[in-house]
């Protein structure tokens, strides 16, 4: 009777803990997800890759559109990209929809497609519209 109130007690405070870790959890991603959800002062944030034991010594990149792209080759991109991610950043009620112009806007949604695809040279081709920065283009 003693070692099955042992194992009773045990079973409670593994439950207990595995409660307390995943309301953890849950609050933690709560609280990142309304901190990401704000806009900031240049649209969104834009991510970086992940960070793991093969991207750890490479650069951080952002794929940007060059500045001089005519607005129709901006809406060509846009459009191509979309086709691909999505692009609800950049619409009504999105993040990004209040962006200063469509330099930006199709940076957004170019570097979504980058960061999709792999963040290869290539996927920022666009045409000879895009460019790779290592400076972080939402600061």
């Amino acid at each position: 009777m003693g070692a099955v109130n042992i194992i009773d007690r045990t079973m409670f405070y593994r439950r207990l803990v595995a409660v307390t870790v995943l309301c953890f959890i849950i609050i933690f991603a709560l609280f990142c997800g309304f901190l990401i959800g704000r806009k900031t002062k240049h649209c969104a944030r834009v991510e970086s890759p992940p960070t793991s034991a093969a991207t750890t010594n490479q650069t951080r990149s952002w794929c940007v559109a060059k500045p001089g792209t005519s607005p129709d080759m901006l809406e060509q991109n846009t459009v191509y990209a979309c086709n691909y991610v999505d692009c609800s950043i950049i619409r009504q009620g999105g993040v990004c929809f209040d962006a200063p112009n469509k330099l930006v806007l199709a940076s957004v949604v170019m570097n979504t497609y980058y960061k999709r695809e792999g963040s290869n040279s290539w996927n920022c081709d666009f045409a000879g519209t895009g460019m790779i920065s290592s400076t972080d283009p939402s600061m």
